[in-house]
């Protein structure tokens, strides 16, 4: 291999940091012979955070064996490729080929553990509500399940929106059973917090403590819905939930009354998500 691109050293490991071009990340990847299956979707979130400008040089180094061949590191180099942005990584040479078993075995972070070691309480409900707020934003609610935003895009929403924060502070308390993910109850809140907090704090209150009612109250048609798909083990999508819970929002803030909670759906099989008002 070129000296150019990769430092000759009979010895020991070693790590060196190196300016890797999208032209010496293409030329790497020829000697990328054998690896794990590669992961599009983890490739293309490195591409956005190259693009965006977060990527970070954080210790975590692109690796080689004595053979010279690529241990790890593929990923980034192809969102390096893709992307068309020139990164500094640490790279490492002379390792043997056999501890390629061992990398990448460790646990790896969540966006939740990230997040609190920023500082952030309520770190993992508030790490699971900008996800799908972000899912929801760039593919919208049909593909939101699997959406996986990057820790950089997840702490830039963060920063630049306070009221996350406050949506996970006031869901961390909120327990509704019959909700089997408290993600989507902190998501909701979020959503109808912006339009009225007052009424917001009010709507999951009441769905929690379960008092308060009236005959028709779409509050408690809400939760007699999703106590029932708990009963029955019904499988409801997050598409779903978010259509039941703002179209109950929404009778609820229009001063309606409800019988009955259905799941539409479109001709296409796309279900019909409301928007809160």
């Amino acid at each position: 291999m070129s000296a150019a691109i990769i430092e000759e050293n009979d010895g020991d490991p070693y790590t060196v940091v190196i300016t890797v071009t999208p032209d010496v990340a293409k030329r790497w990847l020829t000697k990328n012979l054998l690896n794990r299956t590669l992961r599009p979707r983890q490739v293309d979130s490195y591409v956005r955070d190259m693009l965006a400008g977060n990527w970070e040089l954080n210790g975590e180094s692109i690796k080689w064996s004595v053979t010279e061949t690529l241990l790890d590191g593929q990923h980034r180099l192809r969102a390096v490729v893709k992307s068309g942005v020139t990164i500094r990584s640490f790279v490492t040479f002379n390792l043997p080929v056999s501890t390629q078993i061992s990398m990448d075995t460790g646990i790896k972070r969540t966006p939740g553990d990230a997040l609190g070691i920023k500082g952030q309480p309520n770190a993992n409900q508030l790490a699971a509500i900008v996800r799908l707020a972000l899912a929801v934003q760039d593919i919208g609610y049909q593909a939101m399940q699997n959406y996986r935003p990057t820790t950089a895009e997840m702490n830039a929403a963060v920063l630049g929106d306070p009221s996350f924060a406050e949506a996970a502070k006031f869901t961390a308390n909120i327990r509704v059973p019959e909700i089997r993910f408290s993600s989507i109850i902190g998501y909701a809140y979020w959503r109808m917090a912006k339009i009225d907090k007052g009424d917001a704090r009010t709507f999951w209150q009441q769905a929690s403590t379960k008092v308060g009612f009236r005959e028709g109250d779409p509050i408690l048609v809400l939760v007699k819905r999703f106590g029932e798909a708990r009963a029955k083990r019904e499988d409801l999508p997050k598409p779903a939930m978010m259509s039941l819970i703002f179209r109950a929002w929404n009778a609820y803030r229009a001063g309606k009354t409800l019988t009955r909670l259905r799941i539409n759906s479109t001709k296409g099989g796309l279900i019909e998500v409301p928007e809160p008002k």
